[in-house]
């Protein structure tokens, strides 16, 4: 457990980002890839304009979880943040393709929810903070 607030919150929004980071430089690229639906390095092309959206994204969602300080909603916000986020680039950078769409956003929930377990076990509030 993380006793100081404000280091709690930077931790959050600094792993927050990193995994928006992770999720358009890495994890939807090669999902799209697996899926057989393009080519791994042209995903990642098409994505890398809207990295910093995701990495904004994903901070504020695990600042968000760092202000919670609850593992049982951690999955919840940062699953919702990559339900968003996932859902968001499908229909900006595939405009038309509502399957690719929703294949991103599943892809990015769960991502964001695997993510949000994780960091909702680690910025938990120490037990003395709960209420």
């Amino acid at each position: 457990m993380i006793s100081k607030t404000w280091l709690r919150y930077l931790l959050g929004a600094v792993l927050g980002g990193a995994a928006g980071l992770s999720l358009t430089a890495t994890i939807l690229p090669l999902a799209i890839a697996i899926a057989g639906l393009k080519e791994e390095f042209l995903v990642r092309w098409d994505l890398g304009g809207y990295a910093a959206h995701c990495v904004l994204a994903f901070a504020f969602g695990g600042w968000l979880i760092a202000r919670v300080g609850s593992n049982r909603r951690g999955p919840l916000l940062l699953g919702g943040v990559g339900l968003l986020c996932g859902a968001a680039l499908g229909l900006v950078v595939y405009p038309g393709e509502l399957e690719w769409a929703a294949f991103m956003a599943v892809a990015a929930g769960a991502y964001g929810a695997i993510g949000g377990l994780l960091l909702g076990l680690v910025l938990q509030k120490p037990a003395e903070d709960r209420v």
